[in-house]
């Protein structure tokens, strides 16, 4: 999937409809269930022109690399290590090289 998508174009749409002031709020007070019904929820019904199971990779990649962002979590993304592809990497592809036990890796399949 490119980096232009329908999925990240209705995520961000709806991020930017909820209010970044409301969502640092709901981050504040762990609600996170509440952030997914007003931003993730409305994506997956919102798109119907890809297969389920693309578009919760791809939401689920989005929103975690968004939400990281806002909680100013250091991450990369689309990483490539030792030939395999890495989605996200907490905190850097450094790190992970220097000491992984310092390291988290998430792939999305």
């Amino acid at each position: 999937m490119s980096e232009n998508s329908p999925i990240k174009d209705a995520l961000y749409e709806n991020i930017e409809n909820v209010g970044e002031e409301k969502i640092h709020q709901l981050l504040l007070n762990d609600k996170f269930s509440e952030i997914f019904e007003k931003i993730g929820e409305p994506v997956i019904q919102d798109i119907k022109s890809i297969e389920e199971y693309e578009k919760y990779g791809t939401l689920a990649e989005s929103f975690t690399h968004y939400l990281f962002t806002e909680m100013l979590i250091p991450s990369q993304r689309k990483i490539s290590f030792e030939n395999i592809e890495l989605d996200m990497i907490i905190p850097n592809l450094e790190e992970l090289r220097k000491n992984n036990d310092n390291a988290i890796v998430i792939l999305f399949f």
